[in-house]
């Protein structure tokens, strides 16, 4: 088992992380709904499965034995999990056109079951199972073949060129089983040996690397042995005979590629392929991800996406998903990493962007959560959101999965990061900055062991705080004049701590006060306005003898919830359209209940 390097506290990149920040281009943001999905999710793919012009999820669900299939609503949000069984328990999943008909299908890898069920004949030995699509979405598995050992990895492509999409699936002992398609029924099975150095496969990918119309692979094979020549930790393209067959592999970048994915990251029509390297001596362990782009004459150049080096403190970047997040006609790449420095358990989406040059720019990320176990990650476009590229992903330890909205302002991006050291990061109100009668705050804190409260104060005054989460967002109403707002974070126990302020200048406060007697006062939004992006999300309640939880739930989905408190002070970007928000106060013995509801055009 490899042992990841064990990282310090203190962090000595953060100057050099700063100073990025200041240069990146448009950074991509995201609004994040999460719904519940079967048991360990391992593996996303986002297609139109039903035909009903709306991008929907396949999620392989390990303990339960099955891909369910989330369909897409049109006002942006996913129905419950449509259950398909397969042979066994689905450990990735991809889908293709494998019979040629239009429709997506969907292939996994199995996990083996102990004994035969009613969809699954095969016991004991593990499987790829095949899900042809339908019209109105697939209901059961279309086939299962059982192979040699558990697969690690599965691709698709035309490995044969008879315009039929194939399956290749890795073994780690460096076997490929494929499964090549002829006709809406035919298939025919061959398995052939990977002959390289090495005792094991990592990770492959498929596609037509060398420009010559056939299949290509790319194979990841580790691990180092001093007696071998060439070291074993290597990728190795292995091109395509067109026949199924594949020539002899050459080894082209050193590295122990653990994730390998195909892509056309500068969109030239040549195939690139990006990696998720580990590279170890003894038990410390760096990490990196590289682009390799095709140069046309069966050479690549290596690009850095990312080095998660020495005192970096993300760790085992994983999931790579290529797409244009920011909007600039450019692909990035998405990934996730995991917290290991603040020692939180948190769970990070990070996405790269790519210049005009071809290279990469600083990272912007998004909290996903703690102790989430984020396992999958897959590009999709949300019905109903905008014209930028969104993202899904799953969630083992907590059986949930996220919609991604992208968010991301293309005129130079509003992300507002936990900086990499024990510090608040205040990115609104701006210091010295003029602001409207409703201001917004928006700040991000970085303590060990995870922000218990994040707080606002004015001198002795509280006016703020977020629980359970690094970051503040929201607007606050202050009178006119000059402010100082300092904002302050704790871990549980108070052993760390981190502050700082910011002076501004407020315009005048909104006539909204909360209501005298029993009842609810929505500020905003008003009933029958149209507003832009972010909504602003204010109300007062009042419940006798005191408020429990004050929530909003904008077209039926909670967003916003309010403890021991009357007061939603909150902002949100929403899909245009109109939008109906109910506001609901109650107490602790819910004796005592007030719903307000009003409806807003966002444009």
């Amino acid at each position: 088992m490899d042992t990841a390097r064990k990282f310090p506290r203190y962090v000595i990149i953060a100057i050099c992380f700063l100073l990025c920040a200041v240069l990146s281009p448009a950074q991509a943001t995201f609004q994040k709904h999460t719904y519940q999905t079967g048991l360990k999710p391992t593996s996303v793919v986002s297609e139109d499965f039903n035909q009903d012009g709306r991008k929907d999820f396949a999620i392989a669900v390990f303990d339960e034995g099955q891909v369910l299939i989330h369909y897409g609503n049109a006002d942006a949000t996913f129905g419950a999990g449509m259950p398909v069984n397969v042979c066994g328990f689905p450990q990735k999943i991809v889908s293709g056109d494998f019979n040629h008909d239009g429709l997506p299908d969907l292939a996994t890898i199995n996990f083996p079951r102990s004994e035969p069920t009613a969809d699954c004949a095969i016991a004991n030995q593990p499987t790829i199972t095949v899900i042809y699509g339908r019209a109105g979405g697939p209901t059961t598995a279309s086939f299962s073949v059982a192979i040699e050992s558990p697969a690690i990895d599965l691709a698709v492509g035309d490995i044969d060129g008879n315009g039929f999409t194939d399956l290749a699936a890795l073994m780690p002992d460096k076997t490929i089983k494929v499964i090549r398609f002829f006709s809406t029924t035919a298939h025919t099975q061959n398995t052939f040996t990977v002959s390289a150095p090495g005792p094991r496969a990592e990770s492959f990918a498929l596609g037509d690397f060398n420009g010559d119309g056939k299949a290509d692979l790319v194979v990841g094979i580790c691990c180092s042995d001093s007696n071998e020549a060439p070291p074993a930790d290597f990728i190795y393209v292995m091109p395509g005979k067109g026949d199924g067959t594949f020539g002899a592999a050459t080894a082209t970048f050193t590295g122990d590629a653990r994730e390998l994915i195909r892509a056309d990251i500068n969109n030239d029509g040549k195939a690139d392929f990006l990696a998720a390297l580990q590279t170890c001596a003894g038990t410390d362990c760096n990490f990196s991800v590289k682009a390799f782009r095709n140069n046309g004459n069966n050479t690549f150049t290596a690009l850095g996406v990312w080095a998660f080096e020495a005192d970096n403190p993300y760790t085992f970047p994983r999931n790579l998903v290529v797409g244009d997040f920011t909007g600039d006609g450019r692909d990035d790449v998405a990934l996730l990493a995991t917290d290991q420095v603040f020692e939180t358990g948190a769970d990070y989406l990070f996405v790269v962007p790519q210049r005009s040059d071809g290279t990469f720019s600083a990272r912007a990320k998004t909290l996903l959560g703690y102790d989430l176990g984020a396992k999958s990650l897959a590009w999709t476009k949300i019905a109903g959101t905008s014209s930028l590229a969104d993202l899904v992903e799953g969630e083992q330890i907590t059986n949930q999965f996220k919609a991604l909205i992208n968010t991301t302002d293309k005129t130079g991006g509003d992300n507002c990061y936990a900086l990499e050291s024990v510090t608040v990061n205040i990115c609104k109100p701006v210091s010295g900055s003029s602001n409207p009668s409703l201001v917004r705050l928006q700040a991000t804190a970085s303590v060990f062991n995870r922000v218990y409260r994040f707080e606002v104060w004015e001198g002795s005054t509280k006016l703020f705080t977020a629980r359970d989460t690094n970051l503040i967002d929201t607007n606050i109403s202050l009178p006119a004049g000059t402010h100082t707002l300092t904002f302050s974070a704790r871990n549980i126990d108070s052993t760390s701590k981190a502050s700082k302020s910011v002076t501004f200048t407020g315009g005048a406060g909104t006539a909204c006060s909360p209501p005298a007697t029993n009842g609810i006062v929505v500020c905003s939004p008003l009933d029958g306005s149209t507003v832009s992006n972010p909504v602003s999300l204010k109300a007062y309640a009042k419940v006798s003898p005191a408020v429990y939880r004050f929530e909003l739930w904008i077209d039926g989905v909670k967003q916003v919830t309010s403890r021991d408190s009357g007061t939603i002070n909150s902002i949100i970007n929403l899909p245009a359209g109109t939008h109906r928000f109910d506001f609901v106060a109650y107490n602790s013995t819910n004796t005592s209940r007030f719903t307000k509801t009003t409806r807003a055009t966002v444009k």
